[in-house]
């Protein structure tokens, strides 16, 4: 069915679509003159309802198993999920450490850890050695090319940067699994998902299997509070009756770890301490492949919603609306909206607010490294 569906989303349509259909944009999914108001607006509505955002999977876990979410199946009667969880990866499931930032892997034992440890040493010593070798091509290298003695300093360079990341994390496991009461608490927490994992709503997922682990990240990722999923079928099957095709969305909840991940390659991303998808009320269409007479008519459709109160929403250049939805329905009151903008503006103009999480973390080669140093074996 998922394929089927993917075909109508992706079909010709024999004229321009996405950005280079020609729209005119409603100004209700424009950006504001004071770009913190968009953003602001969605942090007031999780002020005003007061929900728990998670960092990470486990998080996620216990939202999911408080009944406070609802799963969107891949393929509905008129919505189809179109690359939901596109960056989740096959690496071990982690905690996520607000006070640094850093992703600590979760392992379920002590033969685990010292493999994935081991693993993380043995990549140093290598990495040391690749060093060496380029250092000495370096010196041989000489005056004579400088266009070949400009790439090996690169590489050098490139290569430190490895083994500090690398150092690094090997540092921040030994710190967390060194600890007897940490590593107890690690222990118990893979124990807790993988308990989770075995019985997810009458499916089974091996969380030590790198596959069945994907598939149950991306499972997790599938997930929106109810308000959003009243407002998603309402677009959609507006959508599927005008145009016979279903709806592609392709992002609902997030972790506050995932979003960070997805601030290393998309720079529409949001990277303040409540990202909005974090809440869970804010998923993404895809418009790529629409006319712009789709484009058109899902902008009217959204655009009524936003000035009955129901939802925040906008265009993005990158080929996406983004569609925030109000639990109660209602926008949040005019103060708290000024004082959520004002929030925004104070934690962009000093760096970051206090809660958001250390900007020195490089997550896509913090996740390359994770992936590394997981335990795979082959499904049975």
């Amino acid at each position: 069915m998922w394929k089927e569906a993917a075909i109508q989303v992706e079909e010709d349509r024999s004229e321009p679509i996405g950005g280079r259909a020609r729209v005119d944009v409603p100004e209700e999914l424009k950006q504001y003159a004071n770009r913190h108001e968009f953003l602001g607006t969605q942090v007031a509505e999780f002020h005003k309802q007061g929900y728990k955002i998670p960092q990470d999977y486990g998080d996620l876990v216990v939202l999911i198993e408080a009944g406070g979410l609802v799963e969107m199946p891949p393929v509905g009667k008129d919505y189809v999920l179109f690359g939901v969880g596109g960056i989740a990866d096959r690496g071990p499931l982690t905690r996520l450490d607000t006070t640094t930032g850093s992703s600590i892997p979760l392992y379920p034992d002590d033969a685990e850890v010292n493999k994935a440890t081991a693993e993380l040493a043995a990549r140093i010593t290598q990495a040391t050695g690749e060093i060496e070798a380029l250092s000495r091509q370096l010196r041989s290298v000489g005056r004579r090319d400088r266009r070949r003695a400009a790439s090996l300093r690169v590489e050098i360079s490139n290569g430190k940067k490895l083994i500090a990341s690398l150092s690094e994390t090997k540092s921040e496991m030994d710190s967390w699994y060194g600890d007897p009461g940490r590593r107890l608490g690690l222990f118990a927490e893979h124990e807790r998902i993988a308990s989770f994992a075995s019985n997810f709503e009458g499916s089974s997922y091996d969380i030590t299997d790198p596959e069945a682990r994907h598939e149950f990240k991306l499972r997790l990722l599938s997930y929106i509070r109810p308000a959003a999923r009243a407002v998603l079928e309402e677009i959609a099957g507006d959508y599927d009756r005008q145009f016979k095709r279903p709806l592609p969305v392709t992002s609902m909840i997030r972790t506050v770890e995932y979003q960070r991940e997805l601030g290393e390659v998309n720079p529409n991303a949001a990277r303040n301490a409540v990202p909005p998808h974090t809440t869970g009320l804010a998923f993404d269409v895809y418009y790529h492949y629409m006319t712009a007479a789709e484009q058109d008519f899902l902008m009217k459709e959204i655009a009524r919603m936003k000035d009955a109160g129901r939802v925040e929403a906008l265009r993005e250049t990158r080929d996406h609306f983004h569609i925030f939805a109000f639990a109660d329905g209602r926008r949040p009151p005019g103060q708290l909206i000024a004082e959520s903008t004002t929030e925004m503006g104070d934690a962009s103009a000093i760096g970051g607010s206090r809660t958001r999480l250390a900007s020195s973390i490089k997550w896509k080669q913090r996740a390359s490294i994770l992936r590394g140093a997981s335990h795979h074996r082959s499904r049975s």
